[in-house]
C-alpha cells in the first residue's frame, strides 16, 4: 500500500497506510470498478517527452492541440538545450517526425486520464456538498471557526499533480474534495481536531500538522520556526469514507488563511528586491501560463506596498523549473508574507493575554 499522500518531508503527526480502495464503491458503479482495477501508466512509460521537467506540457488535451506545433518547437529547443550541456546522458534523438509522434502519442495517453479524472471529481462534487460541508459545520461550533468550502480540484490541476507527483494515477490524488476551519486561535483549533478524531463515520488516514505548535502535554508554544520552506502553517487532515473516497480538511487560523486566500499587504525587504533585475523577472513571469494554459497577470513585485494572494504565488512558482532562481523567489516572497501573518498572530496572542490579565 501506499503512504497517505506525498508528504514532501512535512512532519506527519498521525498516518495510516492509505490506498484508495474503490472496490467499496457500490456494486451498479462498474466504471468504479473498471477504475479500481486499472494500472496506470507512469510518465515515463506513456510518452518519452521530458513532461517531468516542462510545465507546459502537464495540460489538458485541448491545451495540447491548440498548441501542438509551439509546444514540439518548445520540446525541441528544451532537449538540444540539455543535450548540449552534458544534463542528460542519453539524450533523445531530436528527429522531428520522431517528436509529433511521440507527442500526439502523449496527448492520447492525458486524454485517458482525463477520462478517470472527471469521474474523481464528479464522486467530490457530490462528496463535498453532502458529506464534507456537513462535517465541517457540525465542528465549527460558531463563532470560535467559520468553514469554507473549497472548489472541487480543477481537472488542469490534476492532471499537473498526477504527472509531476503520483506517477500518472489519478487515484492518488486525495484532495478533489477539501473544506477548511478557519479558528481564531490555536486552542480551539487543536479542540476542534480531537473532535474530528472522535467521529466514527470515517477512517482517519493521516494528520499533518504544520503549526507544530502543541506539546505532549498539550500545552501550547507557538514560538517555533516554521518547519515548511514556505513558512505555511496549517493542520491538515485526511479522512477515508465508507466507500473508499478521500477528503482533506485543512484547519487553520485567520491570519495564515487571509495572507493565502485574500491577499495582504506587505513590503518586501529592500535587499531581496534590489537583488532582482526587473526586466529578467517580467520577462520570466511572461512566460508562465495558469491551469488551463493561459498568459497570468504579473504582480508587481517592486510595488510599496504589495497586495498579493500567496496562492498565487504558489500558483506561479510551480510553473518554473525544479532549479530556478525564480521559483526559489517565488518561495521566498511567500516566506515573507507567511513569517509576518504568523507574527501578526502571535502579537494578537499576546495582546489577548494581556487583556485578559
Amino acid at each position: 500500500s501506499k503512504e497517505a499522500f506525498d508528504l514532501h518531508k512535512r512532519k506527519v503527526v498521525e498516518s495510516k497506510a492509505f490506498e484508495r480502495d474503490l472496490n467499496k464503491a457500490p456494486e451498479n458503479d462498474e466504471f468504479a470498478k473498471q477504475l479500481a482495477a486499472t494500472k496506470f501508466d507512469t510518465p515515463e512509460n506513456a510518452t518519452e517527452l521530458p513532461v517531468k521537467k516542462m510545465a507546459e506540457l502537464r495540460k489538458t488535451s485541448e491545451y495540447l492541440k491548440e498548441n501542438r506545433d509551439t509546444l514540439i518547437n518548445k520540446i525541441e529547443k528544451y532537449l538540444k538545450n540539455e543535450s548540449d550541456s552534458g544534463s542528460i546522458k542519453e539524450p533523445l534523438k531530436i528527429d522531428r517526425q520522431f517528436l509529433e509522434r511521440e507527442f500526439d502519442n502523449y496527448i492520447t495517453y492525458v486524454e485517458k486520464l482525463e477520462t478517470s479524472i472527471n469521474y474523481f471529481r464528479e464522486i467530490a462534487e457530490s462528496e463535498r456538498d453532502g458529506i464534507l460541508e456537513p462535517l465541517l459545520n457540525a465542528i465549527a461550533n460558531p463563532p470560535k471557526s467559520t468553514v469554507k468550502i473549497g472548489k472541487v480540484k480543477t481537472t488542469e490541476r490534476a492532471i499537473d499533480k498526477v504527472i509531476e507527483k503520483f506517477g500518472g494515477d489519478p487515484k492518488r490524488i486525495t484532495d478533489y474534495a477539501r473544506g477548511t476551519l478557519i479558528y481564531d486561535n490555536l486552542g480551539d483549533l487543536y479542540k476542534g481536531l480531537d473532535e474530528l478524531k472522535a467521529r466514527d463515520e470515517f477512517d482517519l488516514m493521516a494528520i499533518v500538522d504544520r503549526f507544530n505548535a502543541r506539546n505532549s502535554d498539550r500545552s501550547l508554544d507557538i514560538n517555533r520556526p516554521a518547519e515548511s520552506p514556505s513558512a505555511y502553517r496549517d493542520v491538515k487532515v485526511l479522512v477515508q469514507l465508507r466507500n473508499g473516497s478521500v477528503l482533506e480538511i485543512q484547519m487553520q487560523i485567520k491570519e495564515m488563511y487571509h495572507a493565502k486566500e485574500t491577499g495582504r499587504e506587505v513590503n518586501l525587504p529592500e535587499d531581496f528586491i534590489s537583488s532582482i533585475n526587473q526586466q529578467e523577472y517580467f520577462e520570466a513571469m511572461q512566460k508562465i501560463k495558469d491551469e488551463k494554459g493561459l498568459t497570468i497577470a504579473i504582480p508587481n513585485i517592486f510595488a510599496r506596498p504589495l497586495n498579493i494572494k500567496t496562492q498565487d504565488i504558489y500558483t506561479y512558482e510551480r510553473n518554473f523549473e525544479k532549479d530556478s532562481i525564480w521559483k526559489e523567489r517565488m518561495s521566498k516572497i511567500q516566506e515573507i508574507i507567511h513569517n509576518e501573518a504568523w507574527e501578526d498572530f502571535k502579537a494578537r496572542t499576546d495582546s489577548t493575554k494581556t487583556k485578559k490579565s
